[in-house]
């Protein structure tokens, strides 16, 4: 038995059409935001932006300054002198690259429905995630029943984590590539590998796609 769940048009509604066998299901009212869970998402964004290796050198607090804290500066530490403002840099571009990219295409392809390997373009440059003339923001499913948080939040959070990944890769390659062949090399990695990877792993529906009232009523019902 097929079971789709289709992101309804936010100006209009953040609830979500579930279809099984051609029929729609609608769930009554709008799911309700998570102010507590949203707000520990968005810390857990921060700090992992804190600990990247493009936004360590800032070293906004004392544990930011140790090396083993900072890529970046452990990077740079195990290159030559004359190439340390080299891996810096290639560092730092490399983060803000891919968190651009995410942004664009990176979270609709990991994180919406689509084939087994990538998502759908339901959200390339982050269409429908919020609704300016209604000052909405879409929801975003969690891994509890009935709590959901601003999928907004959930795009930022997973983008830290993607930047990072994607500059972790420098260390391997430092002093041994162009600054172009880099970028190029990190673009493609991400779209090709942590993408795809990502969205096999991470994604899914949240339960209350699977288990819902109308969803389980529904199978009952065509189950006879």
């Amino acid at each position: 038995m097929p079971l789709v769940v289709i992101p309804r048009n936010p100006s209009t509604s953040t609830s979500t059409n579930v279809v099984i066998d051609g029929a729609v299901f609608t769930p009554p009212g709008e799911p309700p935001i998570s102010g507590g869970t949203g707000t520990l998402r968005y810390l857990g964004m921060a700090v992992g932006a804190l600990m990247d290796p493009a936004t360590g050198q800032l070293n906004l607090f004392p544990v930011s300054s140790r090396t083993e804290d900072n890529p970046q500066m452990f990077y740079g530490g195990l290159v030559r002198s004359k190439n340390m403002l080299s891996v810096l840099m290639q560092v730092m571009v490399t983060f803000s690259l891919i968190v651009v990219l995410w942004f664009i295409y990176g979270y609709s392809i990991a994180f919406t429905e689509g084939g087994a390997f990538f998502g759908g373009f339901d959200r390339v440059m982050m269409k429908g995630i919020w609704d300016n003339a209604a000052g909405t923001f879409a929801p975003a499913a969690t891994f509890s029943k009935g709590v959901y948080i601003p999928e907004i939040v959930f795009a930022a959070f997973q983008a830290s984590f993607a930047a990072i990944t994607c500059a972790l890769i420098v260390g391997s390659f430092a002093e041994r590539m162009k600054f172009s062949a880099v970028l190029l090399f990190c673009a493609l990695w991400f779209t090709f590998s942590y993408a795809p990877i990502a969205h096999m792993v991470w994604f899914w529906m949240g339960p209350d796609a699977y288990a819902s009232k109308e969803v389980v009523d529904a199978m009952n019902a065509k189950g006879g």
